[in-house]
């Protein structure tokens, strides 16, 4: 999934933006290679409900200051657990959360494996964002979470109705944009709203 030899981090961050604000076009601000000491990293998991009940095939993002974004995906469960840079958990600090529910015409969720293929299939190609810009745009997400020097765990309940894209008529052509937030690079400067404590 991540093979590129020529730039793996640069498709990590690729992929961070995808998944959690629907865009592809975002890159780091500068062509350095990013680091990360794999010493630094703590557990952080969690359960994305949908109004109570577990949410499957969710997309989490974290973001920090320092660029290197988080992921993970929620199972039948609705549990999640965070990477970095395909390694297990997160750096200390304070972070934004995105969380993106991509659906196709169908209501079929989208999750890792369908965004990040190397030759989409026509239900990712035809999903979009189904979650309001307060949970899955990066730079609007009011969703915050402080993972401690123990790690964390941040439960996410959302209170909203995921919106499936309409279908189209047979032959009609959907709009490639319609749907998908172009963003750049979440702003973790600002305003920090309610957040979701985890237990250090």
């Amino acid at each position: 999934m991540f093979a590129s030899k020529k730039s793996p981090r640069r498709l990590w961050f690729a992929l961070a933006i995808v998944v959690a604000t629907g865009c592809g076009e975002s890159e780091p601000a500068n062509d350095q290679p990013w680091q990360i000491d794999p010493g630094s990293l703590r557990p952080v998991s969690g359960t994305i409900t949908l109004q109570g009940k577990p949410l499957s095939k969710a997309v989490v993002a974290f973001f920090s200051k320092s660029g290197v974004p988080s992921v993970g995906e929620s199972g039948d469960d609705g549990r999640y657990t965070l990477q970095s840079m395909n390694m297990d958990g997160a750096p200390p600090g304070e972070y934004k959360v995105a969380i993106s529910y991509y659906l196709s015409p169908d209501g079929e969720p989208q999750g890792l494996a369908a965004r990040s293929a190397m030759v989409q299939s026509e239900a990712m190609l035809s999903a979009r964002e189904s979650l309001p810009p307060e949970y899955a745009d990066a730079n609007r997400t009011k969703l915050r979470a402080a993972v401690g020097d123990k790690g964390g765990e941040f439960n996410f309940d959302i209170q909203a109705t995921p919106q499936p894209p309409e279908k189209q008529p047979p032959g009609s052509v959907q709009p490639e944009t319609e749907g998908r937030r172009t963003s750049k690079p979440p702003d973790t400067d600002g305003e920090k709203s309610p957040t979701n404590e985890g237990t250090p």
